[in-house]
């Protein structure tokens, strides 16, 4: 009865891994758990003084939503012009994953 249990965890654990739910964009990933900011781009201004997000979550890799494109995460705060941007990415089990936009600029 043991086995059987062991087999039908192993059979659920790559049904999970092999379904599709992938974590969002990182520079390092995390299976367990993640909660990583890291740089997406750069332009030669001046560091901004306002800053816009824009976000997307994913629910076991069967619903996805939001926004997350940097045109309405500098929307959101009124940026004209743009000097970086960043990214923030948090998953937890594969089972919910958000990735978040973080615009700077003036």
């Amino acid at each position: 009865m043991r086995l059987c249990s062991l087999l039908m965890l192993a059979a659920c654990l790559c049904l999970v891994c092999s379904s599709g739910c992938m974590p969002p964009k990182a520079p390092v990933y995390g299976f367990v758990y993640m909660d990583v900011k890291g740089p997406e781009q750069a332009t030669p201004n001046l560091l901004g003084k306002k800053m816009g997000k824009g976000y997307c979550e994913s629910f076991l890799g069967v619903y996805a939503r939001g926004d997350c494109s940097i045109e309405t995460a500098a929307r959101e705060a009124n940026i004209t012009r743009v000097t970086h941007v960043d990214s923030y990415s948090e998953t937890v089990l594969l089972v919910y994953s958000k990735y978040t936009v973080l615009v700077y600029g003036n």
